[in-house]
């Protein structure tokens, strides 16, 4: 599977719903009888150009009245009912349906960029001019843009209409290389929903939510907790990377600090990273997680990548510690247990003291119960193995590059020094 294979499929994912929601954009007019407050805002005062045009041609026969009367009948065809009849009947071209979703998507109509300017803004648009060309002929146009450059006071009011109208009333009345806005605007939106969907666990485990540290006071606990939500994850510890498996490096702090990071190294030792919402790039540095507890997981490359919710990866989080694994088996009368990709098991001496082994029988904890308590000491020389979480050979990254990726798929990585007892 390709490294960048997840990245590239969660975009299209995301690219496809949101190019879904574009073809099913729906556009309400709820004013009925009246023009509601979108229309007015797309009409502006183009008024003045109705009336000085209407004064042009029937300026001999009609009065002021008379003039403004015919103003506002045109006017009257842009109630919302009257909009509604006409959008259930209007066959949209390509390039006004371009021109709808590069709206309803920027969030902007004619410079003016607002949450709620939507669909209608366009749509509206599109309507005025087509209303113009049934009542007045596609010449008429033309006439319309000279009544703005020659007769229309060129005031500070004006000119915002002034530059819609010129524009909406010429060849290229939404503009130029609309496919090419567009194209840009789903690209721009398609990364936004990328990166806000996943954080630097999500990017670097490859599933589409993110993952946040499960228990800042201790270390070994979120790491159980990945390893318990993650089947497809193990610690990479004493084992060599296989062919079908990629190192993820994870880093947290020891105490209540928040933060933490994950990264990746991709199958040509590159390593990447994605540091929140931001976007994905090459790694550069841990930052202030630098002197951080760390911990090497190898995660099987064809694994579940999709489908997952917020609350199956980050809620009802369980994983234990050593200690508390201990005293899980005692509770539930296991003579063994898993801690961290090692099996151990429990025995107990002549002098009923009770000690961990490891399945071939090294000694690394010795256990005391108290009542409901139960305290491990480990042994120094084998918390490395007891924790299991980054083996004996330390990732070297250098300008964005694992420099000594191929140790780690060695045939043995990570040996136990036996102390002797």
């Amino acid at each position: 599977m390709d490294d960048l294979y997840f990245e590239n499929e969660l975009k299209n994912k995301k690219r496809k719903t949101i190019e879904e929601s574009l073809e099913k954009h729906r556009v309400y007019f709820n004013s009925r009888d009246e023009i509601s407050g979108t229309t007015e805002k797309v009409f502006q005062n183009f008024d003045d150009v109705l009336d000085i045009y209407y004064s042009k041609m029937f300026g001999d026969t009609k009065n002021y009245d008379e003039i403004c009367e015919m103003t506002e009948t045109f006017k009257k065809e842009l109630t919302d009912n009257a909009l509604l009849e006409m959008y259930s009947k209007y066959n949209f071209s390509q390039e006004e349906m371009e021109y709808i979703k590069l709206v309803q998507i920027s969030s902007t109509w004619r410079g003016y960029h607002y949450f709620d300017v939507d669909a209608r803004y366009a749509v509206i648009d599109i309507f005025i001019r087509a209303k113009l060309i049934e009542q007045f002929g596609e010449k008429s146009l033309q006439d319309f843009r000279n009544i703005i450059q020659n007769d229309l006071p060129k005031t500070e009011k004006n000119m915002k209409m002034i530059n819609h109208y010129m524009q909406l009333l010429s060849d290229i009345p939404y503009g130029e290389n609309i496919q090419n806005q567009l194209e840009n605007m789903i690209d721009d939106r398609t990364n936004y929903c990328f990166n806000q969907a996943i954080n630097c666990g999500g990017y670097a485990l490859k599933i589409d939510q993110c993952v946040y540290p499960t228990y800042q006071e201790n270390f070994s606990k979120s790491v159980s907790s990945i390893l318990e939500k993650f089947p497809f994850v193990r610690l990479l510890g004493d084992k060599a990377l296989e062919a079908d498996e990629y190192l993820v490096i994870y880093r947290a702090p020891k105490g209540k600090n928040t933060g933490h990071h994950f990264i990746r190294v991709d199958s040509d030792g590159t390593v990447r990273e994605k540091d929140s919402n931001g976007e994905a790039r090459i790694f550069e540095n841990w930052g202030n997680l630098k002197d951080c507890m760390e911990a090497i997981f190898a995660v099987k490359k064809d694994h579940k990548m999709f489908g997952y919710t917020s609350k199956e990866i980050n809620y009802n989080n369980s994983g234990l510690d050593f200690e508390e694994s201990i005293s899980k088996a005692i509770k539930n009368k296991q003579n063994s247990f898993s801690y961290h990709n090692h099996f151990f098991s429990l025995k107990k001496s002549n002098q009923d003291e009770i000690y961990v082994t490891t399945i071939e029988g090294e000694i690394v904890a010795d256990v005391v119960i108290d009542e409901n308590d139960c305290l491990a000491e480990v042994i120094e020389s084998k918390k490395e193995y007891v924790e299991n979480a980054s083996g004996k050979i330390k990732p070297i990254i250098y300008e964005g590059k694992l420099v000594n990726y191929e140790q780690f798929k060695a045939e043995k990585i990570y040996t136990f020094d036996d102390d002797g007892r």
